[in-house]
């Protein structure tokens, strides 16, 4: 039996994540973001008209992405609380 799924992987969150795409022909699209630097590429079988191309599929996943949880502040709260 073959695959018909696409398989999308998506970690982090909106400023800084890494997405993983793996389409039923074994192909695959990755990019990477970091420090509002990103980069990214796709395996050599990888055929944008084939199926839905990897930026759309991209774009989508990070508008579901949570957003960046800033720590620093609460660091500084509890240090304050402690004096």
């Amino acid at each position: 039996m073959v695959s018909m799924c696409i398989n999308m992987r998506f970690l982090g969150n909106k400023s800084s994540y890494d997405v993983n795409i793996t389409y039923p022909n074994g192909s695959s699209y990755w990019f990477h973001m970091s420090g509002g630097v990103g980069h990214g590429g796709w395996s050599d079988d990888y055929d944008e008209d084939r199926y839905v191309d990897g930026d759309t599929l991209s774009d989508v996943l990070l508008k579901k992405a949570p957003k960046e949880v800033n720590t620093g502040n609460w660091l500084a709260a509890l240090i304050i609380i402690y004096e």
